[in-house]
């Protein structure tokens, strides 16, 4: 967007939609563009953020639509009557599925679908947080962060990396991913796992296919490394001195 910008004086207005509606948060005209959030509710919508956990409103929770007035661009509700739109009880929401937060400047700030979040060391992570730290890296084209069940560090991220053309998957590249993060993410947040892979799974409509890469890791034994495979250099000690794909930063 940015560069867009420099270039050409053009701004690209991103917004927040689903299906169920028409585009619930943006960046409208006559407004400058916040980079990395979504923007601030347009106009028909109300949103509130309620805590999964809770149900209380607050500053970050599942981006939700009160029904207590009609919003504008919310359907009805669905062909098999099930689910979605206003026939709801009063005082109830339309909640999206998309967690997110609001900032001191009142722009919304998306980090993930609810589905995808995993607990780390009794700390709440966003894949989407994550992801979009790597994507600041030249050299990655795109990233998928699942949890990985470490024995040794309980439940951890690992980064599914697909490297921008004619950067080789090595252990170089690797070590370099690693000491890049580790300047930019709390030891809380750490990625103890990347696996370079030339293909990243969508659906037919583009979405990132996440639960293909997530659930093939369910069980894995912690010192087992699949091709490609990259640890973190704390982690070189608790594997196999068989294991062949370890990056030794």
């Amino acid at each position: 967007m940015e560069a867009i910008y420099r270039s050409w004086g053009l701004w690209l207005r991103d917004g927040y939609g689903q299906t169920e509606t028409t585009a619930q948060i943006g960046h409208p005209p006559g407004t400058v563009p916040k980079l990395g959030t979504l923007g601030k509710p347009l106009p028909g919508y109300e949103i509130v953020l309620i805590d999964p956990q809770t149900g209380k409103c607050g500053d970050e929770g599942e981006i939700s639509i009160p029904l207590n007035t009609e919003p504008v661009g919310l359907m009805l509700g669905y062909e098999s009557g099930q689910g979605g739109g206003l026939n709801r009880p009063e005082g109830s929401f339309y909640r999206t599925g998309d967690l997110a937060y609001r900032d001191s400047e009142g722009y919304i700030v998306l980090q993930g679908r609810i589905d995808d979040l995993f607990k780390c060391r009794d700390h709440r992570v966003s894949p989407f947080e994550l992801e979009k730290i790597l994507l600041q890296h030249p050299k990655v084209a795109e990233a998928v962060i699942v949890p990985f069940s470490d024995q040794n560090a309980g439940t951890v991220p690992k980064a599914f990396i697909r490297l921008a053309p004619e950067i080789p998957a090595t252990s170089a590249i690797a070590c370099d991913l690693f000491a890049y993060l580790e300047v930019r993410i709390s030891p809380d947040f750490r990625i103890h796992r990347i696996q370079f892979i030339d293909a990243i799974p969508k659906t037919q409509s583009g979405k990132t296919l996440r639960r293909a890469l997530r659930e093939p890791e369910i069980g894995r034994v912690t010192g087992e490394l699949k091709s490609g495979e990259f640890l973190w250099r704390s982690d070189v000690l608790k594997v196999p001195s068989t294991a062949k794909v370890v990056c030794h930063a």
